[in-house]
């Protein structure tokens, strides 16, 4: 009997191709808004916000996965309340306040087994060895005030290449949940972090909305961020769509089983904006997914080769569904990633 291919196998390949981020060194936050001095604040303490991302390269460019919590229906970051009036000078102020937030990014971390912890200790998150901790030093990508707080920024993407897992209590959000969406399966993003992507004169979203790379001329550019969706087939039909299950794809993916063609207006990868026709008791993953050279048909009814000339250079297309659901279709395989 031929040996099925499997979900893990896809990913497993696409992982191990030249990826954008190879090429070119990508950073986040953009560093010409990230603060040098911790500001001057009217009470002693001040709340520090954890702000832990991931740099995932395994997608056609390169996005930041956020670490969240999710507590009593809200997403919300770590954070902790720093007391800024013991330290006697502003150097003394800063090499504390930074090793502060080290101590905060272990709670991040599960246990790596080499401290001779208990197993409890192991699975509920303890402390790193000393080996690790040591590599914060290069995680850590500076701080950015906002009103009565600080947002810190860590890069733990050399921690999590090296085997290290975060804690289970933390899940794993994209920017366009945080401040497009602005839930997580129901569950609501903080006004805490909303705060963060709210722009100013002097402060762009793109500067902490999207990762940035250096052109050879020196220049900044941005890159574009990704959207959350949610995998879709359609009926035998092709005129009604529903999610695919996390079994679903777990138990039948195969990469061109997902590729469909409703009303024959081409082969795509079909996602929507929230989940269809949901399953009682069912469990359902979000994919990240890039748009690209797309062909917006929100403006008509569902197309088909009777009605639109198809194109093949366009390999994104978008329509809605109904009032408050988009559908997005993509070509390639590498345009979207599980997480």
């Amino acid at each position: 009997m031929e040996k099925k291919y499997t979900f893990e196998q896809f990913q497993s390949e696409m992982k191990h191709k030249e990826s954008f981020l190879k090429k070119i060194d990508v950073f986040y936050p953009n560093d010409q808004y990230v603060s040098e001095n911790i500001p001057s604040y009217e009470t002693d303490k001040i709340t520090i916000k954890m702000c832990v991302f991931y740099i995932e390269d395994s997608c056609v460019m390169p996005f930041v996965k956020y670490a969240v919590k999710i507590d009593n229906g809200k997403v919300l970051f770590p954070e902790f309340s720093f007391d800024v009036s013991q330290y006697d000078s502003e150097e003394h102020l800063e090499n504390v306040f930074i090793k502060s937030c080290d101590e905060q990014l272990v709670n991040i971390f599960v246990n790596d087994g080499q401290t001779g912890g208990s197993k409890s200790d192991e699975q509920s998150g303890g402390k790193l060895t000393d080996k690790i901790q040591s590599s914060f030093g290069k995680c850590y990508r500076g701080f950015i005030p906002k009103n009565d707080s600080i947002y810190v920024f860590y890069d733990v993407t050399v921690l999590l290449l090296n085997d290290h897992k975060l804690n289970p209590d933390f899940k794993y959000a994209i920017a366009d949940e945080l401040n497009g969406v602005k839930t997580i399966f129901g569950n609501s993003v903080h006004g805490s972090i909303t705060k963060l992507f709210k722009p100013t004169k002097s402060f762009p979203l793109s500067a902490i909305l999207n990762p940035w790379f250096i052109k050879s001329s020196g220049s900044y550019k941005s890159i574009t961020i990704p959207l959350v969706g949610y995998l879709c087939m359609t009926n035998d039909d092709g005129d009604t769509f529903y999610t695919l299950t996390q079994e679903q794809i777990d138990e039948k993916y195969v990469t061109s089983d997902c590729l469909i063609d409703p009303k024959e207006v081409g082969l795509y990868y079909f996602f929507s904006t929230k989940i269809l026709n949901p399953q009682p008791d069912a469990t359902y993953i979000r994919h990240a997914f890039f748009t690209m050279k797309m062909r917006d048909w929100t403006s008509t009814k569902f197309p088909n080769k009777n009605s639109y000339k198809y194109e093949d250079d366009v390999n994104t297309v978008m329509f809605k569904l109904d009032s408050k659901t988009m559908i997005y279709g993509v070509k390639s395989p590498d345009q979207f990633v599980e997480y």
